[in-house]
């Protein structure tokens, strides 16, 4: 059993806490904004914080295109039939929310 704080361990004494919301917070925002579809307002009315929201929502976006780069697989996911999530990734849109 593994009893330390996650981490992507790239430098000393890190954990993914320090720059991330607990992971239950996480994943609730990132299933409400990318397989729910809502937008930043809806999540927080959810009762997320609105720091906590855009900093997730932005590093969504801003990390889209890295899902370009792996070659296409299966999707198990009620999106991923159909519709899936589709957003520019050469734009050089600017999505800082603060």
């Amino acid at each position: 059993i593994i009893t330390r704080a996650p981490s992507a361990e790239l430098r000393a004494n890190q954990t993914d806490q320090d720059s991330l919301p607990p992971y239950e917070i996480l994943d609730a925002i990132m299933q409400a904004y990318v397989e729910d579809d809502l937008s930043r307002a809806n999540i927080m009315q959810m009762g997320f914080s609105e720091k906590d929201v855009n900093r997730v929502t932005n590093l969504i976006d801003r990390n889209e295109y890295k899902r370009r780069q792996a070659p296409v697989g299966v999707r198990i996911t009620q999106r991923g039939f159909g519709k899936d999530r589709r957003y520019p990734i050469t734009a050089k849109l600017k999505f800082d929310v603060t």
